[in-house]
């Protein structure tokens, strides 16, 4: 799939708490570069917790700053939709459950396009089928049982479905 055990440049952008770095570690090579980014410093702040915890539920003897450095890993602020300062392009971009989630998916998609050394291979995930999304449909669902919302939402997790090929 994304091969990354061959990839010199990683972004993943829309990391949240780094739930997908514990896995993709392991199978990039260990002078391959990753860039996570989310939105936020708070949700920067929160994937960074949250590996930290998980190094030392490990026994990892390096601190999370030893561990990041030593394993090529950087973790910061950024947006997606906007140019993300880096020294080099990227051959492995991730893009998990976010395209949904921006303001402009187009943009998004350009954006990252630019950043793309020639051949990157892209991982690109969105929420899918309705049907098969109880999770992000209980609380819509709930409210407007309730009275407490009327009508759709504005935009729902599903806008992308069937739209992306």
């Amino acid at each position: 799939m994304l091969d990354l055990n061959k990839a010199k440049h990683i972004l993943e952008v829309a990391c949240g708490t780094c739930r997908l770095l514990p896995l993709t570690v392991n199978l990039k090579a260990p002078e391959t570069t990753y860039l996570a980014t989310d939105l936020t410093q708070s949700m920067v702040d929160a994937a960074q917790k949250r590996l930290k915890a998980n190094l030392e539920k490990a026994g990892v003897k390096d601190s999370l700053e030893e561990w990041t450095k030593k394993n090529n890993i950087t973790i910061k602020a950024a947006n997606g939709e906007e140019p993300i300062e880096s020294p080099h392009k990227f051959d492995r971009i991730i893009a998990n459950l976010v395209l949904m989630a921006t303001e402009d998916p187009l943009k998004m998609m350009r954006n990252l396009s630019s950043m793309a050394e020639e051949g990157c291979l892209f991982g690109v995930t969105i929420w899918g089928n309705k049907e098969l999304s109880n999770f992000m449909t209980l609380i819509p669902e709930a409210m407007k049982a309730k009275g407490l919302m009327q009508g759709p939402p504005p935009r729902t997790p599903f806008h992308l479905y069937g739209k992306l090929g």
